[in-house]
């Protein structure tokens, strides 16, 4: 499945919670899942286990917490792991990876569709109609140059035939805090939602359904966390 290009972004090349390829029913706070809320309701937030990230990977793929804020006209997306996340994250991937989600968000905004294709192969299903990531890409894959890039794709276009559309979207990283900034309206200002987070590895450019999802949060990647509680 091809993208539609807005200028100064890239084909989201990753990414995905593959184990949240079932809807979950929203469920109160639990102690387990460690979900917190502001008193205005505009903040949901996962705690995860530390020291669980799968294969080996490195501590700054694995998550401690993740979180997901309403302020003002933008959606800010939280991502702390257990190490700070390096500049360069070559020496710790000698296979040479084509991508390496340091950040990986996934929103369902529609729980009655799924949509098939990209970032995956064209007859993969998921629930996620949106997907904001941080990605190292040391390939240049994407058309934006190696590096840590921003992203936000769109498959909602999916639905009617259409395209998944991706657009670039301002990110920092502080030690081992990755942070996402998105406008409301880019996400359809939803006024309700659920989502995952996840770190990815993958050695192959999207579309693919060949990748290693190295954490979830929550842990396993289900159930889903609800904005707002």
């Amino acid at each position: 499945m091809n993208t539609i290009r807005t200028a100064g972004t890239l084909a989201l090349g990753a990414a995905l919670l593959a184990g949240c390829t079932e809807r979950s029913t929203p469920t109160a706070p639990s102690d387990s899942r460690a979900i917190a809320l502001s008193a205005a309701g505009q903040t949901s937030a996962v705690d995860d286990p530390t020291g669980d990230v799968k294969n080996k990977y490195p501590a700054y793929l694995d998550i401690v917490r993740a979180a997901t804020t309403r302020k003002d006209r933008s959606f800010i997306f939280t991502l702390d792991l257990a190490a700070a996340v390096p500049d360069d994250p070559a020496a710790d991937f000698p296979s040479g990876p084509d991508f390496v989600n340091v950040s990986l968000f996934g929103l369902d905004t529609d729980p009655t569709g799924v949509l098939l294709g990209y970032p995956f192969k064209e007859h993969t299903a998921n629930p996620f109609e949106l997907f904001i990531a941080v990605s190292w890409n040391p390939t240049g894959s994407w058309g934006l140059g190696t590096g840590f890039v921003g992203l936000l794709v769109d498959r909602r276009p999916l639905l009617t035939g259409g395209q998944a559309v991706v657009r670039s979207v301002p990110f920092t990283i502080e030690g081992s805090r990755v942070t996402l900034v998105v406008d409301a309206t880019l996400l359809g200002d939803p006024a309700t939602f659920q989502w995952g987070a996840a770190t990815v590895v993958s050695n192959h450019a999207a579309p693919t359904d060949e990748f290693t999802v190295s954490d979830f949060a929550p842990d396993n990647g289900l159930p889903l966390v609800n904005w707002p509680q």
